[in-house]
């Protein structure tokens, strides 16, 4: 037999979530930014470094803060079809979870709350909780590895799909209208996808490449930024405003990004224990 069929409760179930990218309303835009300013942002931190998924999030919070149109989603049930505009500003994160066995394999997307509220270092300690997340000691994977490992397909999907229908719900169990994925770690320079959420932001593989400042042609450091988004939340000139503040801010990160709050014991000692490993 040339070929074997694999059962796959996490691809039956997430798999099919797909659906909800099922509309010709999106749209991406794709820059390439000067990672300079934030590179030097990184090195001024000692103990625990922002990766480029913290300083990216940081740039869309404060971005949203200026361009809250950004922050809503579409309400589309049959008979009811309404805007909702979020409060919070929250995003949610999709981090790879890597398993003995590869073919189950899945993602795990969970969410930093209130982050335009967060210096970069909370934001850190958050992603570094995420990046060692079980379902043992993270809520939102123990919650999906039980619906997704124990109960009937049909269930499991459809208890995955209702929070697309009630905003509170939303926010409670996918956040907010931001998803940020990147595949740089891999290799990949460039990211285009249509995902679940309103808007998702990824980037690629920061490289050296040739650019030109003040009329010279200078090497700096490159990473190329996309961000997808649902046309019916943002139309083609506010969305492009928006994404070129988020591009703005991390050009200017020393100056735009970096805010550092005094740190309570508890997230003190987050952040040493973060400091402690490498995060993405």
């Amino acid at each position: 037999m040339s070929y074997k069929l694999i059962k796959d409760r996490y691809f039956a179930t997430l798999g099919w979530t797909n659906r909800e990218n099922a509309s010709d309303a999106k749209v991406a835009f794709m820059n390439d930014v000067d990672m300079t300013s934030a590179i030097r942002l990184r090195e001024k931190y000692t103990d625990l470094k922002p990766s480029y998924t913290a300083l990216l999030a940081r740039a869309i919070a404060l971005a949203i803060r200026e361009h809250p149109k950004a922050n809503r989603m579409v309400l589309a049930l049959p008979f009811y079809k309404r805007i909702v505009q979020f409060d919070a500003i929250n995003i949610t994160i999709a981090i790879e979870q890597q398993q003995k066995d590869a073919s189950k394999d899945t993602v795990l997307a969970d969410t930093v709350y209130h982050v335009d509220q967060k210096s970069l270092s909370d934001i850190m300690v958050q992603l570094h909780e995420m990046a060692r997340a079980t379902p043992e000691n993270n809520p939102r994977q123990r919650q999906l590895a039980f619906i997704v490992e124990k109960l009937p397909n049909w269930l499991a999907l459809l208890l995955i799909s209702i929070p697309r229908w009630f905003p509170g719900m939303w926010v409670q169990h996918r956040g907010g209208s931001v998803l940020i994925s990147s595949p740089c770690k891999y290799g990949v320079e460039r990211l285009v996808a249509n995902w679940s959420w309103p808007i998702g932001f990824s980037f690629g593989l920061l490289r050296k490449q040739p650019v030109v400042v003040a009329d010279e042609v200078v090497v700096r450091p490159v990473m190329s930024v996309t961000m997808s988004f649902d046309r019916r939340v943002l139309l083609g000139a506010p969305a492009a405003r928006f994404f070129k503040r988020v591009c703005d801010l991390l050009e200017n990160a020393e100056e735009t990004l970096d805010m550092d709050s005094p740190a309570t014991p508890a997230m003190q000692e987050g952040r040493n224990a973060a400091a402690r490993e490498d995060v993405a």
